[in-house]
């Protein structure tokens, strides 16, 4: 099922790489601007090694009252190979959004009540190893490609969702100690998006009886049969005859079974 488009605004960040030997600022608004062939997005060269997070405001609050599923795709595209995420986690806030996002991309306000999300599911479209941690980091290891495109999946009960918080965080498995993949250990975000859908319960659908009815004959006797999966042509009588009444006849089969099998009415003089 697809789900509704998560509108992100006032990108926000606690620090971004600043323009280096010919390199632009990479703002962190470059990463929700839904252009994926510019090769920009949210970087912090050269605090590598170090913890720094970007924050960014929902148009609209978000979550469902049941439970909501929430898709995250993080494009990792960077001409610079290998510029990938290497260990990082995904929040979200129900505070007001005067009190977050000021839209600075270093030493910007991301002070917020900030709820860690816990992946269901994180998997690579080129071959990254990503393992979900107790902290709910998700930590990238094995083949390291030059682009990549994480999708992450997650599910809350929270509701009035008015932003997402990703949160880079050095680890010593990665070159420079992270907390991208880079040699230096930089990375580049090149596009944060994100869709929600409602949770649905899980359904543990039991048959306990199946009915079968027809209209019958006063001059007519009728036979129900049965045929299990895999069977076929291979017809069981279910039940003894049953005399026609001229009415509507029933009948009910009760067995475990019953959801499998089909069946079929034989309609007969006595």
């Amino acid at each position: 099922m697809l789900g509704a488009t998560v509108g992100l605004t006032n990108a926000t960040a606690t620090f971004s790489q600043p323009p280096i030997g010919g390199f632009p600022l990479y703002h962190p608004s470059y990463a929700i601007d839904t252009n994926l062939v510019n090769d920009v997005g949210w970087g912090i060269f050269p605090q590598t090694g170090t913890r720094n997070a970007a924050v960014f405001e929902t148009v609209e609050d978000v979550g469902f009252v049941d439970g909501s599923v929430i898709r995250v795709a993080l494009h990792q595209l960077h001409l610079n190979p290998r510029h990938t995420l290497g260990r990082f986690r995904i929040s979200v806030t129900q505070s007001p959004r005067n009190q977050f996002a000021d839209g600075l991309p270093t030493g910007g306000s991301v002070n917020a009540n900030w709820t860690a999300l816990t992946p269901t599911r994180a998997t690579s479209t080129n071959g990254t190893t990503l393992s979900i941690l107790s902290d709910s980091c998700v930590l990238a290891s094995g083949l390291a490609p030059a682009q990549d495109v994480y999708f992450l999946e997650f599910e809350t009960s929270l509701t009035l969702i008015t932003g997402f918080r990703i949160e880079v965080i050095p680890d010593n498995s990665l070159p420079g100690n992270g907390p991208g993949r880079a040699i230096n250990g930089n990375f580049l975000l090149t596009e944060i998006s994100a869709e929600i859908l409602p949770r649905y319960p899980t359904l543990d659908i039991q048959v306990s009886e199946v009915q079968i009815k027809w209209d019958s004959s006063l001059n007519r006797v009728y036979q129900i049969q049965y045929s299990e999966p895999g069977t076929l042509d291979q017809w069981t009588n279910a039940a003894p005859v049953i005399l026609g009444t001229g009415g509507i006849l029933t009948y009910s089969d009760r067995t475990s079974a019953a959801s499998q099998r089909q069946y079929r009415v034989i309609s007969r003089k006595p």
